[in-house]
């Protein structure tokens, strides 16, 4: 999971992840937050392989505090889950943005499970970032943990059971 710089983008995120960490999930959880000094994108950049780390410490000399540490681009994902959730109250439409994959599970998931989106309509739009290693989606608005947390939920157990057919 992945959230933007902002606070309550990253309070949803971090709120997702505590909820699936209390349920018995296929695969790994795990909270990812980018590197991204003066709004830019150059940690995710880095995991891609458009940017070496070096390119990174020479750009932002901040980064530097992580040089020596593991190598982003050796960190393994299966799909990237950005949650961007709303302020309580703010009533934002959910909308869903990425990869054909993530965001047809998402809106599998919102339709079998229309109390968990709060039942809300879940708008599909094309377009958003595009990953060159993963299904990436964007899950936007209020309510987009509960929608997140039940789609990753149902995405664990489709990727497992890919693992489970090639014994």
């Amino acid at each position: 999971m992945d959230a933007l710089s902002t606070m309550p983008s990253f309070s949803g995120a971090f709120n997702t992840f505590l909820s699936l960490q209390k349920l018995d999930t296929k695969c790994a959880i795990t909270l990812l937050g980018w590197s991204s000094p003066g709004g830019s994108t150059i940690g995710q950049e880095v995991w891609e392989g458009d940017r070496t780390a070096t390119e990174g410490y020479e750009r932002f000399p901040e980064l530097e505090q992580f040089k020596g540490g593991e190598e982003a681009r050796g960190f393994s994902l299966s799909a990237i889950f950005e949650v961007l959730e709303s302020a309580a109250g703010s009533d934002a439409p959910l909308t869903v943005r990425g990869s054909a994959v993530l965001t047809e599970a998402t809106r599998r998931a919102a339709t079998a499970h229309a109390s968990s989106a709060g039942n809300k309509a879940v708008t599909v739009e094309s377009g958003g970032y595009v990953s060159k290693r993963v299904p990436f989606v964007t899950i936007q608005g209020t309510d987009a943990g509960t929608l997140a947390r039940v789609t990753i939920e149902r995405y664990s157990e489709y990727v497992a059971a890919l693992f489970e057919n090639f014994d």
